[in-house]
């Protein structure tokens, strides 16, 4: 009779032990691979310095607006937050995919204005955004520059292009004639300052390939980033 109780109380012993040995297992499997993605993944953050430079050409709608209220030639800060994941060095050659959301505000710049003497000198009837939410999607070709010790400094040279998409709705105004695109895209160019240790420190430059606003507007939206980043490893 104790044989016959005994025999159930092993079968489960066993089933237990091997399914703690198939879990620590898995996490021995697993552990390396979440490792590499700590050391490969980057938390990127920092401001944004934007500006729209605006061609109005023909267009035309029922709406006027003057001008000196909203004319701003200035760069205006904002922000931005996102990952990044860098490859390993191949032949020297290294590569990095980023995702960001970021909070564009912008400054204006009408190259031409509509006037009517005498009663309002500069006036348009376009009105562009100076708030928007975005999301980047990037892809960098980073070149190593040399320096004299590489082991504790590196410095790089990126460069590549940015898919930016408009998350936020127009205003009301535009939204009649449909005036802004869904995405445009921007050639970017920087340098890039990696502690080994700590950090990597950048400045990058986004320049507009294509206009963000529909023809005949031509609205180039220029943007200028300084930010840091630190990899997941550093932080979990």
């Amino acid at each position: 009779m104790q044989k016959i109780i005994l025999i159930p109380i092993f079968l489960l012993i066993c089933a237990t032990t091997c399914q703690v040995q198939a879990q620590t297992n898995d996490e021995i499997n697993i552990e390396p691979y979440t490792k590499v993605l700590k050391k490969r993944i980057y938390l990127i953050t920092g401001m944004n310095f934007n500006k729209q430079t605006i061609t109005l050409n023909d267009y035309n709608s029922r709406f006027n607006y003057d001008l000196n209220d909203y004319q701003k030639n200035l760069y205006n800060p904002a922000y931005f937050l996102g990952f990044r994941w860098e490859t390993k060095h191949v032949n020297n050659h290294k590569f990095s995919f980023t995702a960001m959301l970021s909070k564009i505000a912008t400054g204006n710049n009408y190259k031409d204005v509509n006037k009517l003497s005498p009663f309002i000198n500069n006036y348009s009837k376009f009105l562009a955004e100076d708030q928007f939410l975005m999301l980047n999607l990037s892809a960098y070709y980073k070149q190593l520059i040399p320096i004299n010790d590489t082991s504790k400094y590196r410095l790089y040279f990126i460069i590549g292009p940015t898919i930016n998409t408009r998350l936020s709705d127009q205003s009301a105004d535009n939204q009649i004639n449909n005036n802004y695109n869904k995405y445009y895209i921007s050639g970017d160019g920087g340098i890039e300052f990696n502690n080994q240790s700590f950090y990597t420190l950048f400045v990058h430059y986004k320049y507009a390939l294509n206009s963000f606003t529909k023809a005949p507007l031509i609205t180039n939206l220029n943007s200028v980033e300084l930010g840091t980043m630190i990899k997941l490893s550093d932080i979990f």
